[in-house]
């Protein structure tokens, strides 16, 4: 398997580009972080580049759904849970009714998100 690895000006000499097989330089933005978090253009980068599948890595754009909707969408492989999941499991509303469905354990909490005027009179 091919690696291909990202990098912007900021991180050009960072060991990751040492050890894949080629490392592709991602546009400046307005932080330095700010290109990592570019979905679009992080995918748009491996279609371009003939990649069948992206690794986030951890952080950055490992758990945001959108980027995982967007790889299927490209017909990239997203190395980690289905973009359905991502969501889910960033509520943990959702997450404790999905746990509690499949007879998973969960501690005691409030049932859901609490209005503001509630969760202020729950802490007085």
């Amino acid at each position: 398997i091919e690696t291909v690895g990202i990098y912007t000006d900021e991180d050009a000499k960072s060991l990751h580009r040492s050890v894949v097989d080629r490392a592709v330089r991602l546009e400046p933005g307005t932080t330095p972080v700010a290109p990592y978090l570019d979905a679009e253009a992080v995918v748009a980068l491996a279609v371009r580049e003939g990649c069948e599948a992206v690794h986030p890595g951890y952080g950055f754009l490992s758990e945001n759904e959108h980027f995982a909707a967007l790889c299927e969408q490209q017909g990239v492989v997203f190395v980690g849970p289905r973009a359905e999941t991502i969501d889910l499991f960033g509520d943990k509303t959702k997450a404790k009714i999905v746990a509690a469905k499949a007879d998973v354990p969960i501690l005691v909490s409030s049932p859901g998100m609490l209005a503001a005027t509630d969760a202020m009179a729950s802490v007085k």
